[in-house]
């Protein structure tokens, strides 16, 4: 049924029933919100107004009354002060609890209100005797009715309204949780709402977007087949009477009709493709425009198969050898013009070939003087450009290489009795090198030997400062200990002056001590002698630190003479090893130069060897090429007979 649904009444469902869920929260809300509200108003008007009241009236009698009686009696406030500080807290305690009787009470306060009734009656007695008292102006008397009547009248009453108050606080919690468990309710059937409203709208969203996009996906994806050349898909009408299932039924329609078109315009250019070019469609199975194009193509086909027909005559005809075929049917617009252009295309080719006929005979008679003088365009242009080119390259080419071959000849022997002067020469060289290389081979020996001499010289150097950088060290490590001992002794100077100032300052601490014990006479006594001693155990202690300073100051004298004899020892140790090292560099140098030297005469006698074997392959060379001359001198006296047979511009 619901296939069978236009789309905008879908769209209207699911408004509907979205906005039903939303007028459903709204109210459920709404009576939370009034729930909710009944529950402040009477949170407010019966518990903290009612508070409000107990307090006052609790503050009356403790200030207003208990308060205002002390102050009477200790004289802060005057008698009459007094009385009117009673008056007000009679008629405010009358006042605020007939208002709090007249609010809602609970079982729990209605009890404690019948208990405070008799005990407020005792507590106005109570007031009214402390109001006489004030008027008499007995001072003795208002102090025993405060602390003997006025606290056992009072006391009860502040008790039971203490109780009030906490039954006020407690029915006010009760109310809070009741509106609490309320609001939980009403939070949860809202949510519970939201969410089936969210479950229930995505449900029904999901299936009528389904419901539409997919039969539009469906159709959407017919469409692109079709539009992609794929005609052969197979359409599932599933009776939807929406505007998707119209959609689709009249996609098959174009479908069904494409391919049947399809299938003629396959079956021509099949049988085209095989050579059948008579082959035609049958426009009566197409309706109004596809018909048209049918026996469009047919007429179409007919036109241009008339002058393939031709065209393919005359081909034959030039395959066979027959170049004086040509087109003579009567055609018009660019059949017309295809015609021409074939015709004039053979007409150029057949001069073209004609005159490369006579060309190739001229040639065949060792004439290279024949050009080809035709006027012709395009290919054929070229090619007579590129046959009259050759023939004059070719026609060069002869030209110098008569004359190269001339001077081939002449080169030839002049070359070839440089090369048996060359031999001559090469063998001279070999015996000078064999000399060379004797007088090489002694001096290598001769430099070995100074070279180990200046190796164990350059050991000895490198042993000596080694051994002077050892001591510089173990020197540098003396003068580090030695600046350490100075300042650990500074150090100490320090602490001891430390000491010293707190001896000073205990030593002036025990004298003061000393005094006051003095003064105290017989009870200070013991503390005189603890102080006496302090005064001479800081004595001592002071001795003691100035001795420490005094040899310290001794040893500081001592360390610092180390310190400068162990700095002009590093330094004269330290030039030891600079000299050291000096002549262990020039020792090195020395034996570099000699290693170096050494080298060289190696390399020199390498090449000496070289240059020997290279005379030995100069001369055979030499020789070969003599040899070569004389045959290339035969062969170019050859070449130029050959060259004078040709007929040259």
């Amino acid at each position: 049924m619901v296939k069978n649904l236009k789309i905008g009444v879908r769209l209207s469902l699911l408004v509907a029933i979205l906005c039903a869920f939303m007028l459903a929260v709204g109210f459920i809300g709404l009576r939370g919100m009034q729930a909710g509200d009944a529950a402040l108003d009477t949170v407010y008007n019966d518990r903290v107004v009612p508070l409000r009241d107990l307090k006052i009236i609790a503050d009356m009698y403790a200030v207003n009354v208990v308060d205002t009686a002390h102050k009477a009696r200790n004289g802060n406030l005057t008698h009459a002060e007094a009385k009117k500080n009673i008056d007000i807290a009679t008629t405010t305690i009358r006042q605020k609890w007939h208002d709090y009787l007249a609010t809602y009470l609970v079982e729990e306060e209605k009890a404690l209100t019948v208990q405070a009734e008799p005990l407020m009656t005792v507590a106005d007695r109570a007031i009214s005797r402390l109001r006489m008292i004030l008027e008499n102006g007995n001072a003795e008397a208002l102090a025993t009715f405060t602390v003997d009547s006025l606290y056992p009248a009072i006391d009860p009453v502040s008790d039971v309204f203490s109780s009030l108050v906490n039954v006020q606080i407690k029915v006010a919690k009760d109310t809070y949780d009741a509106n609490q468990v309320l609001y939980d309710a009403s939070r949860t059937r809202m949510i519970a709402l939201i969410v089936g409203a969210l479950v229930l709208g995505v449900g029904i969203g999901i299936a009528t977007i389904r419901s539409i996009t997919g039969p539009l996906a469906y159709a959407s994806g017919l469409i692109a087949s079709m539009a992609e050349g794929k005609l052969d898909i197979e359409v599932t009408d599933d009776g939807r009477r929406d505007e998707a299932g119209r959609m689709i039924r009249a996609t098959a329609q174009i479908a069904a009709t494409l391919k049947g078109v399809s299938v003629d315009l396959r079956e021509m250019i099949d049988a085209a493709k095989a050579g059948a070019l008579s082959t035609r469609t049958d426009p009566t199975r197409h309706r109004g425009e596809f018909a048209a194009q049918a026996q469009g193509v047919n007429d179409l086909v007919d036109i241009l198969t008339a002058p393939l027909f031709e065209v393919a005559a005359v081909m034959a005809k030039l395959a066979s050898g027959d170049v004086r075929g040509r087109i003579t049917g009567a055609y018009d617009g660019d059949l017309r013009a295809l015609k021409g252009n074939v015709n004039r295309s053979l007409d150029a080719l057949v001069a073209l070939l004609d005159e490369i006929s006579g060309f190739a005979a001229a040639m065949a008679e060792r004439d290279i003087t024949v050009t080809i003088d035709g006027s012709y365009q395009g290919d054929f242009a070229a090619i007579k450009a590129n046959l009259n080119k050759a023939v004059e390259q070719f026609g060069s080419v002869v030209r110098e290489v008569a004359e190269s071959t001339q001077q081939v000849a002449h080169s030839a022997g002049e070359t070839s009795a440089a090369a048996l002067d060359v031999s001559r020469q090469a063998a001279d060289q070999m015996n000078t090198l064999t000399d060379v290389s004797s007088a090489i081979e002694q001096m290598v020996a001769a430099v070995g030997e100074i070279a180990q001499s200046a190796e164990r010289g350059s050991a000895l150097a490198r042993s000596a400062a080694a051994t002077a950088e050892e001591g510089q060290a173990k020197l540098g490590n003396l003068a580090t200990a030695v600046d350490q001992i100075a300042a650990s002794n500074a150090r100490i100077s320090q602490i001891s002056g430390l000491i010293a100032s707190i001896a000073e300052k205990t030593y002036v601490l025990a004298v003061n001590a000393g005094l006051e014990a003095v003064r105290a006479g017989d009870q200070g006594r013991g503390f005189g002698l603890i102080a006496h001693q302090v005064t001479k155990l800081a004595e001592d202690v002071a001795q003691a630190t100035r001795d420490i300073r005094e040899l310290l100051e001794a040893t500081g004298h001592s360390v610092q003479t180390g310190v400068t004899a162990a700095q002009e020892a590093r330094g004269s140790i330290r030039r030891i090893v600079e000299a050291s090292q000096e002549n262990g560099a020039t020792a090195q140098a020395i034996a570099a130069a000699i290693d170096e030297q050494n080298a060289t005469a190696q390399v020199l006698k390498d090449r000496v060897i070289s240059l020997t074997m290279v005379g030995q392959s100069t001369a055979g060379a030499a020789e070969e090429i003599s040899a070569t001359m004389s045959s290339l001198t035969d062969m170019a006296q050859r070449l130029k007979g050959e060259i004078d047979r040709l007929k040259v511009a």
